[in-house]
């Protein structure tokens, strides 16, 4: 082609790009992009990419030629021969050198990026193509200032692509492979080009420019903090987790961190910047406070823990940084990942060890009283202070006082209290997240409130008491004087301390436990339970739902009844622990069996006074479940009066939540209910009342029988999604072939056809089609060996029957529906049902015809 062609055709390409980038009628860009669309590399293809590079201006154009090159590298990297691909990487390193000082951001890292890509994929290629990465990138570094940035950031993206596994082909011993070949040729080189320039910076005369040295400083922290989160060993740590262990550093790069000015540099770079640049300095102490202890020596580890220390000691005491909420929240995961790497043991030895925990507790109680602007940070100094009170009793005995103990109090005392604080300013201006709007985050950190709570349980107990007491009176005044904003906060406020209340109660441990403990859990749940009667009797004469004040203290009634449950009702609780002693001695509960009617008649409360919000209902119902499931509280639930009358009146009219308007009672929540029932049915002790559970069944399966026609049938919609429900919870509980053969002789032949008429008449409504494939998927089940019938019962045959006739009901019709596009939900969901029923069947027919002597 004449060049007059080739730059005509590089406007046109330009022109589409724009388009691409910058329309907005989703149609157009779906044309432009299908113009543009290069699936195959071919010599064509790269030559565009090349004149597009060379020539054009466009950054849109220079973004689809760097991208296009890198799919084509990634996608088809055996279709490149090596010296192709090593060819364009020279390539793109020449462009970015002369070129890249001018690129847009997002056009030079997709260059950056597409360098790093090809070294990787190509690094065995041989050594002298891709193996001395280093010695290219060196010629950035000694260039211009703008070129040694540009050259860093090509480093670090190269250090990130080696850590990651991102190449869609390779597998992971390929990706390991080469990253543990990068790592031992190439790491260490870049870490130390990482520490001269930021030494450098460190040195620099005050009048130098200080743009440069500001871009210099941020991307020599950036490699650094690279190099040091490489994946030295391919553990490949999940990256949402926070504290992911120790930093595996080399044994051959011990001399640099045995450097005493190492941890120094990195606090005068954090000291002398500003955010972000600071922020990344800090980031990369934290990882050096995770260096693997192994590294050292006894005398060396003494003195990099020291220098650590003393960092944290001289930033606390001097507020260096800590007015900004990231260089706050970073100092606060370097304390916690301090802990995490180096034992109690080796903090309280150290000379500045009383100084720096009082700083650390000044510390800990300021960030606690600043939640407005550090609420993610709280989580990191409460595992600090949750791992060195749970390494007290590994502590040798020492001459230096501990302190840990006696200063927990504080630490504990000062979260309480300004928790309460939040409530107050959440509904003043509630410009911040609620903590109590979703129990599922704050149990982490309830956790660690538990084992700082028990450490002085005396001094912390009577402090939470003394909340509880005048908090209850408040609530009982404000009662009745209606709802108000200080009845909210209250509410509130009452709802954290019951929190508080169930993980003191629930960090009981037998290794620490004693009778004086025990009173004061009595203590406390003595005043959960009194407000909890209380509550009870106000939300019956009110509207319930979701996020109200009433909610989120009932989330935290049903939490506090499950920590009581583990430590003195379930299969580990001790039923003559003293806190029955003081339970009755306060509210009158003398035993286990009167706080178990207390959590039963609770129970049915709420699927009466919360039937609409489902939340509750299943927090409810797990609380049931766990009951019922534990051995222990299981036999002594089928002993108490309340049990027997919950197995009478099962039905919606005692248990409204069945029937309740938000949908729960055509949902799972149905069948977890009588689930549960039927793990309480099914012992021996309850297991003679089954005629007398089974009749509201009977009465309904009757009346669907009783239908004269499929229509009729179909005007009972609800009626018929019930019953599967209910059916297949109560199925799904029996595990013994006793009570399945019981069950079965109830269900067939009398009521058993049902189920084939109901697949004839709802075999094209999806909201029932899928409870009665489930139900009978759980009929044909053999868990637990409970379809081994009796040599001479037919009732193998007749199951089998049953389960082929709701298949061939349902599957002729549902292949005669017009073929039409369908959600997911309504049309493959019950297929898949199918499926994982006919293998069930098959096999349990089978298996059950093998064991007839006439077959």
């Amino acid at each position: 082609r004449s060049r007059m062609d080739k730059l005509q055709q590089l406007k046109q390409i330009e022109a589409l790009c724009e388009q691409l980038y910058l329309a907005t009628d989703p149609q157009q860009r779906a044309q432009v992009e299908a113009s543009l669309k290069v699936d195959t590399p071919s010599a064509e293809a790269l030559e565009q990419c090349r004149l597009i590079l060379d020539n054009s201006d466009s950054h849109y154009a220079q973004f689809l030629a760097c991208s296009t090159l890198g799919k084509f590298l990634n996608e088809h990297w055996n279709s490149f021969a090596p010296q192709q691909r090593h060819e364009i990487k020279m390539y793109t390193m020449n462009f970015l050198a002369h070129r890249g000082l001018k690129l847009q951001n997002f056009v030079l890292s997709s260059a950056v990026q597409l360098v790093s890509r090809c070294t990787k994929l190509g690094w065995f290629d041989g050594p002298q193509m891709h193996q001395n990465i280093l010695s290219d990138i060196q010629s950035f570094l000694d260039a211009s200032p703008e070129h040694l940035i540009l050259g860093l950031i090509i480093l670090t993206n190269l250090v990130q692509e080696m850590c990651a596994n991102n190449a869609g082909h390779l597998t992971i011993s390929q990706h390991r492979k080469i990253a543990i070949s990068f790592r031992d040729s190439s790491l260490l080189n870049a870490f130390q080009i990482a520490l001269n320039y930021l030494k450098q910076v460190a040195a620099a005369a005050p009048g130098t420019a200080q743009e440069q040295v500001t871009a210099l400083k941020e991307q020599a922290l950036k490699l650094a903090l690279s190099c040091l989160s490489f994946d030295f060993i391919g553990t490949s740590p999940d990256e949402s987790a926070e504290d992911v262990g120790t930093v595996q550093i080399p044994s051959h790069w011990q001399s640099h961190f045995e450097d005493p000015g190492l941890i120094p540099l990195f606090l005068t770079i954090y000291a002398n910047s500003t955010p972000p640049t600071s922020v990344s300095a800090m980031e990369c102490m934290v990882q050096l406070a995770a260096v693997r202890r192994s590294l050292f020596s006894d005398t060396e580890r003494s003195k990099y823990l020291n220098a650590i220390m003393l960092t944290i000691k001289n930033v606390i005491s001097q507020r260096i940084g800590l007015n900004h909420q990231g260089n706050h929240h970073e100092f606060c995961r370097l304390l916690s990942r301090l802990k995490c790497n180096y034992q109690l043991q080796d903090l309280t030895s150290s000379d500045l060890w009383q100084e720096w925990i009082a700083l650390v507790t000044e510390f800990t109680i300021s960030t606690l009283k600043s939640w407005q602007w550090s609420p993610n940070s709280v989580h990191y100094l409460l595992g600090l202070w949750h791992r060195m009170i749970s390494s007290m009793n590994y502590l040798r005995k020492t001459t230096t006082p501990v302190m840990v103990d006696e200063l927990a109090p504080k630490v504990i005392e000062a979260y309480m209290t300004t928790r309460l604080e939040l409530v107050n300013a959440i509904l003043q201006s509630g410009g911040f997240e609620d903590p109590l709007a979703n129990p599922e985050t704050m149990e982490e950190q309830l956790e660690f409130v538990a084992t700082l709570g028990r450490c002085k349980y005396q001094l912390t107990a009577g402090f939470l008491t003394s909340l509880l007491d005048a908090l209850i009176n408040s609530y009982q005044s404000l009662m009745r004087q209606g709802d108000s904003k200080q009845f909210t906060s209250v509410h509130n406020q009452l709802s954290w301390l019951v929190y508080f209340s169930a993980v003191l109660v629930g960090g009981r441990l037998a290794i620490n436990a004693s009778d004086e403990h025990d009173l004061i859990d009595g203590e406390l749940s003595s005043r959960v339970f009194m407000l909890m009667r209380l509550s009870d009797g106000r939300v019956q004469h009110i509207v319930t739902q979701e996020g109200t004040c009433e909610f989120k203290l009932e989330c935290a009634f049903l939490f506090f009844l499950q920590h009581f449950r583990r430590m003195y009702i379930g299969d580990h609780a001790i039923t003559s622990s003293k806190v029955y002693t003081r339970l009755n001695e306060l509210i009158g509960f003398e035993s286990h069996s009167v706080v178990l009617n207390v959590f039963l008649a609770k129970i049915q409360t709420n699927f009466k006074v919360w039937k609409d919000c489902a939340d509750i209902v299943y927090r409810t119902l797990q609380l049931l479940l766990d009951l019922a499931s534990g051995y222990s509280s299981s036999k002594l639930m089928t002993k108490l009066e309340v049990t027997s009358q919950m197995l009478i009146h099962h039905t919606r009219e005692y248990v409204p939540f069945l029937e309740s308007a938000s949908g729960n009672g055509g949902g799972k929540y149905r069948a977890m209910y009588y689930g549960i029932l039927g793990k309480l049915l099914f012992t021996e002790e309850l297991f003679s009342r089954f005629d007398d559970f089974m009749l509201p069944f009977e009465q309904t399966a009757s009346f669907m029988l009783m239908q004269p026609s499929v229509e009729a049938i179909r005007q009972h919609q609800v009626l018929v999604v019930g019953f599967l429900r209910d059916i297949t919870g109560l199925v799904s509980s029996i595990g013994q072939r006793k009570a399945f053969a019981t069950f079965f002789e109830w269900f067939s032949p009398q009521y058993s056809p049902i189920l084939g008429r109901i697949a004839e008449a709802f075999y094209d409504v999806h909201s029932v089609v899928k409870p009665l494939l489930v139900l009978t998927g759980e009929l044909v089940w053999n868990k637990f060996g409970r379809l081994q019938f009796e040599a001479s019962s037919p009732n193998g045959v007749l199951l089998f029957k049953e389960a082929s006739t709701v298949l061939v009901s349902y599957g002729t019709r549902a292949l005669s529906l017009p073929i039409k596009q369908v959600r997911y939900e309504s049309s493959h969901s019950p297929w898949c049902q199918r499926r994982t029923l006919i293998p069930s069947g098959t096999a349990a027919s089978c298996c059950l015809s093998t064991r007839c002597p006439s077959r």
